[in-house]
């Protein structure tokens, strides 16, 4: 006599859901690994080229740094533009020609991460490095000023400048956000509101090394 093939059991059908579970978690977490490593591979590769676009540049415009730019910087650009790092550097990073003023933007300076959590087109993604501490309480804008005191535009420095000054180890672009210590307290909303790459922020510097930056805690 024939017998019919048996059912699983109520404890059976749990402990292959749990297994499931299981599997699907650290299947989950291996491509959430996998992302971020990816994310931040991606944004210092990005900057990195953005520097070698500084340097073309610079050799292109008699050794001047591109600017006076704005302080913070989004991948959007057109023909006047002319804060936007991205209005200098489309012709090295294979952007789009501005011929006219239809908003551009230059996916070289963007990054993943950037892209799935921003909100708009415009938010912001790099601050540029304002002001540089020198000896004697003086300040220097490596990138300029769109005004200066007297209303007159102050220029960016040259590469010559940088090792005049010897400005090789200060950062020159880094990601921002609402908790960047150079934002607290007037943090606008075209930020976003927490390290783009969690607890780093990638960083360009002077020498045009880049580095993944450790994000400290409190005001940092």
């Amino acid at each position: 006599m024939k017998t019919s093939p048996k059912g699983f059991s109520l404890m059976e059908l749990l402990v292959v859901i749990a297994i499931i579970a299981i599997l699907s978690g650290m299947v989950m977490s291996g491509f959430a690994i996998v992302r971020k490593t990816s994310d931040r591979a991606v944004a210092l590769a990005n900057l990195h080229n953005i520097g070698l676009a500084m340097q073309n540049y610079a050799n292109d415009h008699n050794g001047s740094l591109p600017g006076p730019l704005h302080y913070g910087q989004s991948p959007r650009y057109r023909r006047d533009s002319t804060g936007q790092l991205a209005h200098f550097l489309w012709s090295y990073l294979d952007g789009e020609e501005p011929i006219d003023n239809r908003w551009r933007e230059l996916e070289a300076m963007t990054s993943p991460a950037y892209l799935r959590q921003r909100d708009a087109t415009d938010d912001v993604i790099y601050l540029v490095q304002r002001n540089v501490r020198m000896p004697g309480e003086r300040y220097i804008p490596p990138f300029g000023y769109r005004t200066g005191e007297d209303g007159i535009p102050i220029q960016p420095l040259t590469l010559q400048n940088l090792v005049q000054y010897d400005l090789r180890g200060e950062w020159a672009l880094q990601d921002v956000d609402q908790q960047h210590p150079e934002t607290i307290g007037w943090s606008p909303t075209v930020y976003l509101p927490k390290p783009i790459h969690g607890d780093v922020r990638m960083t360009l510097y002077f020498d045009w090394s880049v580095a993944a930056v450790p994000v400290k805690q409190g005001n940092e």
